[in-house]
C-alpha cells in the first residue's frame, strides 16, 4: 500500500538563505512506512512577479533519524517575464525518485529546505510530496546533488565554464538535469543551448552533450 503526505509549502523569503520548509519543522514518516519512493517539490510566487526575475530554487532532504543519502536537486524553475504578473510560466510537476529504506513502526522524521540561487524582489513559497510505501523496496537508493551556484551563460553564442561538481563514493550515474532560465527578459528572443559533462573519471568519449532550453 501507498500513501502521501505533503511538507507544508513555506516562504523562502527574498534572499538565498536555507530554509526549512512545512512551517519550520520535520515532517514525520507514516508509522506503517517502510520506504520513501519518492517526492515531487512544487513552488509558487507569493505575489505578482518582478519582471526579468526568475524564481531558481534548491530543495534538499536531510534528517537526524534516518540513515539519508544526501538528496540536494534543482526544482522545477518559474521563469520570470517581461513585466510584472500575476501568473507566470509554472512548470509541470516531476517526481523525484528516492527509494530509502525506512524503518516500520518508528517516528522516522525529515527535514526538508529550500535556498534560492537567485534574490528576488517577490518572496516564493516551496512544498513538497512525499510518496511512502508499507513494503520494503529493492530499489538503490537514490543520491542527488547540485551545484552551489548558478552560472552566467552571457548573451554570446558561446562555451562558458559552470561550477566544478565532486561525488564521493558514487558508483553510477543514473541520469544528468541540465535547467535553463532567464535572467534579462526581451520580447520575441528565446533561449535554447547544449551541455557538455566532463570530468577525470569520465570514461565515455566524446563525452555526453545535453540540450535544454
Amino acid at each position: 500500500m501507498t500513501s502521501w503526505d505533503i511538507a507544508t509549502p513555506t516562504s523562502l523569503g527574498t534572499g538565498v538563505a536555507k530554509t526549512e520548509i512545512n512551517g519550520g519543522q520535520p515532517i514525520t514518516k507514516p508509522t506503517q512506512a517502510q520506504t520513501l519512493i519518492e517526492v515531487v517539490p512544487y513552488m509558487a510566487s507569493i505575489a505578482a512577479m518582478t519582471a526579468g526575475e526568475t524564481q531558481l530554487t534548491k530543495c534538499i532532504i536531510e534528517s537526524n533519524s534516518i540513515n539519508l543519502l544526501p538528496k540536494q536537486f534543482i526544482a522545477p524553475p518559474i521563469q520570470s517575464g517581461l513585466g510584472t504578473f500575476g501568473s507566470s510560466l509554472t512548470p509541470m510537476l516531476d517526481t523525484v525518485e528516492c527509494n530509502t529504506p525506512l524503518q516500520i513502526g518508528s517516528t522516522q522524521q525529515f527535514q526538508i529546505y529550500g535556498e534560492n540561487y537567485i534574490a528576488n524582489t517577490v518572496a516564493n513559497k516551496l512544498g513538497v510530496g512525499l510518496h511512502y510505501s508499507t513494503a520494503q523496496t529493492n530499489q538503490k537508493e537514490m543520491f542527488y546533488d547540485s551545484v552551489s551556484n548558478e552560472t552566467n551563460t552571457g548573451t554570446s553564442a558561446t562555451t562558458v565554464s559552470g561550477e566544478n561538481l565532486t561525488i564521493n563514493d558514487g558508483t553510477f550515474l543514473e541520469t544528468i538535469t541540465p535547467v535553463l532560465v532567464n535572467a534579462v527578459v526581451t520580447a520575441q528572443e528565446y533561449k535554447t543551448s547544449g551541455r557538455s559533462v566532463r570530468g577525470s573519471a569520465w570514461h565515455q568519449t566524446p563525452p555526453p552533450l545535453l540540450p535544454s532550453q
